[in-house]
């Protein structure tokens, strides 16, 4: 008899698999749950990786819902699967409050295994004695979101809770001796908490929260959280590890919080509105680390954000130093943001990567990024997205007049252009493209410029909200699409013609999907 010899894989190799497969941002968030799932139960030797795997990123909110509640239309799609993939959006994956409470007392190492939480809040029920238990469990944070209700797949729907108590019972999930030590989140010298509630600021206009709309909260109120709740999510904030921020529809957020984000590289705010710094500024300790800001992503919820951004704690100590940032995203939804813009370019010294995200206003934005044209002189890579054009004023949309004002880039080496598109203003759209193309094919405007890229979502369905009466006939076409089947052999021939520039064209459905290119 031939004797087998059976060779085993090390298991750091099944680790660096699994920690790719969990970090595979091209494969449904569900998918990737579902393959580490059946992994941990696959054999013991692959518990304990896959269950780092299955809960490196987790949601809790304060309640769960059933996906089947998408609106008006909901019944429709849940009958058509096609329809369910299209309009459906891909659920967030969520455990409840109470359930992360029952599961941390029976296994408290599973707070370690968390590297990216997000939080989920309803302003009209914050439960701060529970959440705030369970938040400080999390002390080896590297991302945190707060935010308030969205429509999300519950965690049990994926993560059959028999299959796991079965491997409980086996004693499978091995002794929680050699996890009970948690890293929570330990008190800092942050003072008073008293200094930090001067956070409802009548002078620059109190948000009240607008409730909930089909299930989906719109804003909700740091002023009317609880104090222990506060207290855990500062706490969480001002973890060393922390390192990616993100806050979304918050009102009245007190800003110096963020100045103790010790190892904050990005923040995120999108539609809050931060409130203002006490008048007698902030006692600091003497230790106080200046948080050098790599990156920031705003979409402006309030009139003074970025005036309070670049605010001081006290003479010559800033809330955050803002001019070693290397990438700026900014969306700009009203025309009174635009200034804002010109505020944070105001002072940045090393910035390599600038988006841009807009409908309107194309002619406000080029005026003030021309103004501050000299802080871009290290700039690598523009994007720009323009969404749907929801006015008839079509001279304000124009990309055109965007690229004008960044003529003087001569390290620019990237740039990424997307766009909405549909019948009425393809014309017009498609004019605007060609002139932009021509100013990127000048290679003594853009020497370094490497590689072009443009992307067009189209839709045959107007918006609903576009009040167009269409005058001039030369804006209409016989065909409108069209113009972008062949747009990347017509339009962009002059760019293309430039060898040195890699150039890639794309036409896809508002859902992402590919139809041309």
């Amino acid at each position: 008899m031939v004797s087998v010899i059976q060779h085993r894989l090390p298991l750091d190799v099944f680790s660096v698999v699994i920690d790719i497969l969990s970090s595979d941002l091209d494969t449904p968030a569900v998918t990737r749950l579902q393959t580490l799932i059946a992994l941990s139960l696959s054999c013991r030797l692959l518990l304990e990786p896959s269950r780092k795997g299955i809960f490196r990123e987790i949601t809790i909110r304060r309640r769960l819902q059933s996906r089947r509640s998408f609106g008006r239309n909901s019944r429709r799609v849940s009958r058509v699967p096609q329809l369910q993939q299209a309009i459906a959006p891909e659920p967030y994956i969520a455990i409840s409050f109470e359930e992360m409470k029952t599961l941390l007392y029976d296994k408290p190492f599973i707070a370690n295994y968390v590297r990216s939480l997000t939080c989920q809040f309803c302003s009209i029920d914050y439960d701060g004695t529970l959440y705030s238990r369970v938040l400080r469990k999390f002390g080896r944070l590297q991302s945190l979101t707060v935010m308030p209700h969205t429509h999300i797949l519950p965690f049990d729907a994926i993560l059959d809770p028999k299959r796991f108590e079965a491997y409980d019972s086996e004693g499978n999930w091995g002794s929680d001796s050699e996890h009970d030590e948690v890293d929570e989140a330990h008190e800092d010298d942050w003072g008073l908490d008293s200094d930090y509630d001067e956070a409802y600021d009548p002078d620059d206009g109190f948000w009240q929260p607008d409730g909930e709309h089909d299930g989906v909260q719109r804003f909700m109120s740091w002023y009317f959280m609880s104090q222990p709740l506060r207290n855990a999510l500062r706490k969480l904030m001002g973890l060393p590890t922390l390192a990616f921020l993100k806050l979304s529809h918050i009102t009245n957020f007190p800003t110096q919080v963020l100045a103790f984000s010790r190892g904050l590289q990005v923040l995120n705010l999108s539609r809050c509105q931060l409130a203002s710094i006490p008048s007698g500024g902030i006692i600091l300790p003497k230790d106080h680390y200046r948080v050098r800001l790599q990156e920031l992503r705003i979409s402006p919820g309030g009139k003074k954000n970025v005036e309070r951004l670049k605010g001081f704690l006290s003479p010559r100590v800033p809330v955050l130093e803002l001019s070693h940032m290397h990438e700026l995203s900014f969306t700009i939804p009203t025309e009174f943001d635009v200034p804002q813009l010109g505020e944070l370019l105001d002072g940045l010294l090393h910035l390599e990567t600038l988006a841009l995200t807009f409908n309107d206003f194309s002619k406000s934005i080029g005026q003030t990024i021309a103004t501050h044209a000299h802080r871009l002189a290290n700039l690598r890579n523009l994007r720009i997205r323009r969404g749907t054009v929801r006015k008839a004023n079509f001279q304000n949309t124009l990309l055109s007049q965007v690229l004008d004002s960044l003529l003087s880039l001569n390290k620019l080496e990237e740039v990424d252009i997307r766009i909405d598109a549909y019948p009425t203003i393809s014309t017009v759209f498609a004019t605007d493209l060609e002139m932009v193309a021509l100013n990127l094919s000048d290679a003594s405007m853009f020497p370094e410029l490497k590689s072009v890229a443009i992307t067009v979502f189209w839709s045959e369905d107007e918006p609903e909200e576009f009040p167009v009466q269409v005058e001039e006939e030369d804006i209409l076409e016989a065909d409108p699409f069209g113009i972008w089947d062949g747009f990347g052999t017509t339009h962009l021939a002059v760019l293309v013609n430039r060898k040195s520039v890699h150039v890639s064209y794309s036409v896809k459905d508002i859902y992402g999907r590919a139809i041309a290119s």
